[in-house]
């Protein structure tokens, strides 16, 4: 019996160009750049595909079902996989009619990277989620009231642990700090990504440091990738999490994950 075909090794509908890959594997995003718009302000923070019809997220590593692994047990799922594939970092914002011609244009499966980089990768995309608690966080801190107009329903904090709005705002800016120093040397995420987000956070929130780095950043390269954010809802909730963490004394690498 001859050895059943890889999913990987399908015919394709025709032969298309293959994503250039950087030295690690992982997809160079630069060549998403000719999709993009020239004014990447243009890409709104949240695509609602009925308020934004025009505008899209492409996912670096489409093929979704594969790698989220559909119809395996959550007990044998590769979760390492699901979670690279699950990350908004991986997805960038563009016009519509630009994603179907990437389409065109590309490779129908982008194969996964090595197995090496993927854990790195995550690594990187576990200190963003921090910097958006961060700064969500110490914004929420000066000013309980902007946690309404950051997550509409939820309604202005109780104080969920015993520490004072100062306290709470130096605890974030010393976290932001640490993080921005983190990502000035990511294992292997791109700067353009690391300032598309930074420069995206400051879009969302009102806070000066954030808005600070971002010029900085893009003054050494003013390129950067429009991508997906995570919902402040869960930056806010990770931000409680580094809080009680912090109270309670225990590691934040035992306790900081990526959502599923």
């Amino acid at each position: 019996m001859s050895e059943a075909p890889r999913y990987t090794d399908r015919p394709f509908s025709r032969p298309r160009k293959n994503f250039p890959r950087d030295s690690n594997g992982l997809v160079n995003f630069d060549a998403y750049l000719d999709y993009l718009p020239d004014d990447l302000e243009e890409v709104p923070i949240i695509i609602n595909t009925e308020l934004h019809g025009q505008w899209v997220y492409q996912h670096a590593y489409f093929q979704r079902l594969f790698y989220t692994q559909r119809g395996v047990s959550r007990f044998m799922k590769d979760r390492v996989l699901a979670q690279f594939c699950e990350t908004p970092y991986n997805q960038i914002g563009m016009r519509a009619e630009k994603e179907l011609e990437l389409h065109q244009t590309f490779e129908e499966h982008v194969i996964v990277p090595p197995l090496e980089s993927i854990p790195k990768s995550i690594t990187d995309f576990k200190h963003i989620d921090v910097l958006g608690a961060a700064a969500i966080g110490k914004r929420v801190a000066l000013v309980p009231e902007a946690v309404e107009h950051l997550i509409p329903g939820m309604g202005i904090p109780n104080g969920f642990v015993d520490m004072s709005p100062l306290e709470k705002a130096e605890f974030f800016d010393q976290k932001l700090n640490k993080t921005f120093q983190i990502l000035e040397s990511p294992i292997v995420t791109p700067q353009r990504v690391i300032a598309g987000v930074i420069k995206r956070l400051a879009r969302v929130i009102n806070d000066e440091r954030l808005q600070e780095e971002a010029r900085a950043r893009i003054k050494k390269d003013e390129i950067y990738f429009p991508v997906r954010l995570r919902s402040p809802g869960f930056y806010y909730n990770l931000g409680v999490t580094l809080l009680k963490d912090h109270v309670s004394g225990k590691s934040e690498e035992n306790r900081v994950e990526l959502a599923a």
